[in-house]
């Protein structure tokens, strides 16, 4: 069966679904009777719907790609930007300008007034919760206003809207359903009763623990099986990469040091490198530590660093795997991954009717669809 996503198919899909020649299928799209969409690399989408009406045929409109892929970074990134540009002509917003607020070209994946039309966001309720944090910003925040509102290639607003869905289900009294949905996600994180969920998550006495802005991007507590409190960080990741971000924040050298060591979870080497900055403490190296020293100072009793991320991303899996093999093998239990598709997933599995709309909306927008 020939599939397609997010109501797009492509015109070698189409031919092959629909006997007819290629230049016809083409000559449909570009006089209009096919309502499509050309990307940046000049592929023709067509509406999945319109080829149905038109072919009487039937197209399987939800199933994402492959999980193979040979992609570079940066061809990812493009087709992800090329995604939310559809996704930004489907709901028909103009396009801004990016990345930042000041700049002056405009991209097929930026917002125009994202700040008034809360068009970023899922439902008007995550477009409330952040406003709220935005609006009661802390010092040690690092939230970017009009990233955050405009920039729809961002993994931040990605977790918003992933994450905001539970946060309004905890708050209407339907825990069983949050904790049902994560322990499908997360069957080996001795889950009992979710209690809550948070975005965007820094203790505001960071001296205490890296004494720098690394946040949890997503923090999901709990009450594990032996009735004793547990955490899960959660990394979440779109078109970005963790080895990239390095911090130079001088103040916090020592404290990287200082909780490696007293950790003691590294292989002797790679502790003796990030020590003496042979080895540079990135991104997943600071999320890492900070799931661990908040777990300790916070006496947790289970705490897990979980890296979310699509399913096609050209680096995620080969970093999380680098990590884990830098941890003595009786914590390299404490890192590991999971694919967005998988997690929505589940999450449309497990969710009753009226809780699955953010799912739906999370695999329109964010998910991949196959070249045509």
């Amino acid at each position: 069966m020939i599939m397609a996503h997010n109501k797009y198919i492509g015109t070698k899909d189409a031919v092959k679904l629909t006997g007819h020649e290629y230049d016809e299928i083409m000559n449909l799209a570009k006089t209009g009777v096919l309502p499509c969409h050309r990307t940046r690399r000049g592929h023709y989408r067509l509406n999945a719907d319109a080829v149905e009406k038109y072919f009487g045929i039937q197209v399987n409109k939800h199933e994402e790609v492959s999980n193979n892929t040979s992609m570079t970074i940066t061809e990812f990134r493009n087709r992800c930007r090329e995604q939310q540009g559809m996704f930004r002509e489907m709901i028909g917003e103009p396009m801004g300008v990016g990345p930042r607020q000041n700049s002056t070209t405009k991209q097929i994946s930026m917002l125009v007034n994202g700040e008034k039309t809360g068009k970023n966001f899922v439902d008007k309720f995550t477009f409330n919760y952040a406003k709220g944090r935005v609006n009661k910003l802390q010092p040690h925040e690092t939230i970017d206003e009009y990233r955050l509102f405009n920039n729809m290639l961002s993994s931040q607003p990605m977790a918003f809207n992933l994450f905001c869905p539970f946060i309004r289900m905890l708050e209407e009294g339907k825990a069983d359903i949050v904790t049902s949905v994560f322990k499908a996600i997360f069957p080996d994180k001795h889950i009992a009763e979710v209690t809550e969920v948070g975005l965007e998550y820094l203790h505001t006495d960071i001296k205490n623990y890296l004494n720098d802005c690394t946040a949890m991007d997503a923090i999901m507590r709990y009450k594990d099986t032996d009735g004793k409190p547990a955490f899960i960080a959660i990394e979440t990741k779109y078109t970005d990469v963790l080895g990239e971000n390095t911090s130079n924040k001088d103040r916090a050298q020592d404290k990287y040091k200082e909780w490696i060591k007293r950790l003691g979870m590294f292989k002797l080497e790679t502790e003796a490198k990030l020590i003496s900055g042979e080895k540079k403490v990135t991104q997943i190296y600071r999320n890492f530590l900070l799931t661990e020293c908040y777990g300790v100072l916070e006496g947790a009793n289970r705490c897990y660093s979980v890296v979310l991320a699509p399913a096609q991303h050209p680096t995620t899996q080969q970093e999380v795997a680098s990590l884990k093999d830098e941890l003595l093998p009786e914590y390299q239990y404490k890192i590991s991954s999971v694919t967005l598709e998988d997690f929505v997933k589940k999450a449309l599995k497990v969710c009753p009717k009226g809780s699955k709309y953010p799912f739906w909306y999370f695999r329109e927008r964010y998910f991949l669809m196959s070249d045509g």
